[in-house]
């Protein structure tokens, strides 16, 4: 598509390293470079006079530095100084969060889900209008198989002292893929039950956030993520 390949070379006359293979976004990636792929999930506005194209934009593997946030600062201002980019419902930020070469231990995790239920609602005001409604970043207290069973037995909302029996049980959604989750846990599943698979993205992935390409929102929520970690 015309338009990708406008994508990577406006992003590597700028420097940047750009994989130039055409791929979809249910395609292994190349962490070691920007990619520009297509995503059918994505939906266009109604009555538009323009011609939309449904696309994703993936970052390389960066250490959490200043120069890697000042990459992303950079990468948002092209595309909004370049493109009409409509970031509405069916758009994402997703950001994933590893430790380098080593995975996570397990109390890391643990700690991780029981701070991220407690502060759930919390969080919600900071990832856009309709994002905490999106079936493609399902929250813990909404759709948890506990949350459900709680319910089940209680007829109302699961409480914050439920915690460690929450954990102890799966933070998996009640439907659909363990992916669609908030806070995704899969690569880090996998990985365990699989350790060093070509193919395994040990990270616990953050896909609640509305996409944006504005810097500075994006760059926010990446150093919420990284210190929530």
């Amino acid at each position: 598509m015309a338009i990708k390949r406008h994508i990577r070379n406006l992003l590597a006359q700028a420097g940047l390293p750009v994989g130039q293979v055409e791929k979809t976004a249910y395609q292994q990636g190349d962490y070691s470079v920007w990619e520009v792929v297509d995503d059918s999930t994505i939906e266009g506005p109604e009555d538009s006079p323009y011609q939309w194209a449904q696309i994703e934009i993936r970052s390389p593997i960066k250490a959490n530095t200043q120069a890697s946030l000042d990459e992303v600062q950079k990468v948002c201002d092209l595309l909004k100084a370049s493109y009409h980019i409509e970031t509405n419902q069916s758009t994402g930020l997703h950001v994933h969060v590893g430790r380098g070469s080593n995975s996570f231990e397990h109390q890391q995790i643990r700690n991780l889900i029981a701070f991220y239920w407690v502060f759930e609602e919390q969080i919600k005001t900071a990832l856009g209008q309709f994002r905490s409604q999106s079936t493609m970043a399902q929250f813990s207290r909404d759709n948890s198989r506990y949350a459900h069973k709680y319910w089940q037995n209680n007829a109302h909302h699961t409480k914050a002292e439920n915690v460690t029996a929450w954990i102890a049980d799966q933070a998996n959604p009640y439907r659909d893929t363990d992916k669609y989750t908030s806070l995704n846990l899969t690569g880090v599943r996998e990985e365990a039950n699989q350790p060093g698979r070509a193919d395994s993205k040990p990270t616990v992935e953050f896909r609640s956030h509305e996409g944006s390409i504005e810097g500075v929102r994006v760059i926010n929520w990446i150093k919420a993520v990284v210190g929530m970690v």
